[in-house]
């Protein structure tokens, strides 16, 4: 590594996940200033808890000149430095601005959540039964109810359901097959879907 003079500048340190306060608090207690990007996340509840934007990640700002960064390394929780190269790259203070930007932004827009929009497959997770469906219409916020069409009982449905029971559907087999007809039980003729 080049350790040539340098001015202060961030370094991203690897941590293990959920250590992030533990660790901010050890490197401010060595005298170096740590930075953990935390964002609010609603929850069930309507009420926010902190979650980290990187986690496993902390930012420390520091000279590359320092001599002690192995000290950093041999912090409990600390898996090391992120490195390309073997060269420890450095931030410029306008990144961590930007950073902190983003997540004032998303703390005033309600938080990280999924905002799901119009045409989005979803997984629809109920306490009896999981199925596929669309989304009809973009989610408003992180505690609202959402217009999907799903397939229920042979038939296309519309449902209201709550964003918390709504992911994205990782399914590669799409069960929202809009172009399948559907056929009368009698002399087969073909069923319009009307929703």
């Amino acid at each position: 590594m080049n350790y040539a003079e340098s001015p202060t500048q961030w370094y991203v340190l690897k941590i293990k996940t959920g250590w992030d306060e533990k660790i901010s608090d050890m490197l401010s207690k060595l005298g170096y200033e740590a930075f953990v990007p935390m964002v609010n996340v609603p929850n069930n509840e309507t009420n926010l808890k902190k979650k980290s934007l990187f986690p496993g990640y902390s930012f420390v700002y520091m000279s590359k000149n320092d001599k002690r960064w192995r000290d950093i390394t041999n912090i409990h929780g600390v898996l090391g430095w992120v490195t390309f190269d073997d060269e420890i790259p450095s931030l410029t203070e306008l990144s961590i601005k930007k950073i902190k930007k983003t997540i004032f932004d998303l703390d005033q827009d309600g938080g990280l959540w999924d905002r799901y929009v119009a045409g989005d497959l979803v997984k629809i997770q109920n306490s009896t039964m999981d199925s596929f469906g669309e989304v009809l219409e973009d989610v408003k916020s992180p505690d609202s109810f959402v217009q999907v069409i799903m397939q229920f009982m042979g038939r296309m449905v519309k449902a209201s359901v709550h964003v918390s029971r709504l992911s994205i559907s990782n399914s590669s087999v799409n069960t929202m097959n809009k172009n399948r007809t559907r056929r009368s039980r009698g002399n087969g003729r073909i069923i319009k879907n009307h929703i």
